[in-house]
């Protein structure tokens, strides 16, 4: 029998011992009566106390031991995960600032000069160039075994992946960053501009740029520029715009650029134009605007 049966037993024989004892007094048989009476009432008492007792520590929880606390080193020092974790962060912050990329990575060993003027070797993995007040080389570094910038004012010698010293690295590296994919791009684009304006002046003469026309400035400049970096081109047409009077000025000059200038740009303008089933007024008039420029010999 388990502790709740026991105290449920005992509970009712003491009712049991308070209603005869009820009986006895009623039959004149105070003597017997009261005490019995007086038992029954304490042992329904005490086991309704005893059992909610037992029900009280069954639901306490064991007593919890907690860990010892770590030695000092452990706890100032992150885990092998947390580190990890954190440089996985801080690379992937890096890699968004590489402004210029080039087409290869190129290993270098570099003698570097750090703010105090101590120097260090350092064999690094290029991987692009940034600006950030000064011009920054970003690479891989093996030493410290994580990216990287380097300030061309701070690289003391220079050497390639044979060991071969490359004499004055600030000019080494910027003719590399002018031949990165970006640069280029930005470079083709401004000698595009005025007809890149045209084509972004009737892409927003309904009030907004469409991806459909955006992607037909993207193949225009495609044609037009060779190695052209696509998302580059694409955040710089997405910024572009062109206003009534630039765009007037821009059709004056666009008489003298050569015919095959001319057709290659009236494709353009005609399959941004049938895009839409019925043109908004604005796009209708700058659209036949560019049409007459273009089609004038």
């Amino acid at each position: 029998m388990n502790n709740s049966k026991g105290f449920k037993v005992a509970r009712i024989i003491g009712i049991v011992e308070i209603v005869l004892s009820l009986l006895l007094t009623v039959a004149g048989a105070f003597p017997v009566g009261i005490p019995l009476l007086l038992i029954g009432i304490f042992i329904v008492v005490g086991s309704s106390k005893a059992q909610k007792k037992n029900l009280e520590i069954q639901q306490t929880p064991p007593h919890f031991q907690p860990e010892p606390p770590k030695e000092k080193e452990n706890m100032l020092q992150p885990s092998e995960q947390e580190s990890d974790i954190a440089q996985a962060a801080y690379n992937s912050v890096m890699e968004k600032r590489v402004d210029y990329a080039p087409q290869t990575s190129e290993q270098y060993t570099l003698i570097y000069k750090d703010a105090a003027g101590n120097e260090t070797r350092r064999v690094i993995d290029l991987q692009g160039f940034m600006w950030e007040e000064n011009f920054y080389i970003v690479a891989y570094c093996r030493l410290r075994k994580a990216q990287r910038q380097f300030s061309l004012d701070r690289i003391v010698s220079l050497y390639d992946s044979s060991g071969n010293e490359i004499q004055n690295p600030k000019e080494y590296f910027l003719a590399l960053y002018k031949q990165t994919p970006k640069y280029k791009t930005e470079n083709a684009l401004k000698e595009k501009a005025e007809q890149l304006s045209l084509l972004v002046f009737l892409a927003r003469a309904d009030g907004a740029m469409r991806k459909n026309e955006r992607e037909i400035i993207l193949k225009y400049l495609d044609s037009q520029i060779q190695g052209l970096d696509l998302d580059a081109a694409e955040k710089r047409v997405k910024t572009l715009q062109c206003d009534l009077r630039t765009f007037n000025q821009i059709l004056k000059n666009a008489q003298q650029w050569p015919g095959a200038e001319k057709q290659m740009l009236l494709s353009c303008i005609n399959q941004m134009y049938s895009l839409k089933k019925t043109p908004d007024p604005m796009e209708k008039a700058a659209f036949e605007k560019i049409k007459v420029s273009l089609s004038t010999s």
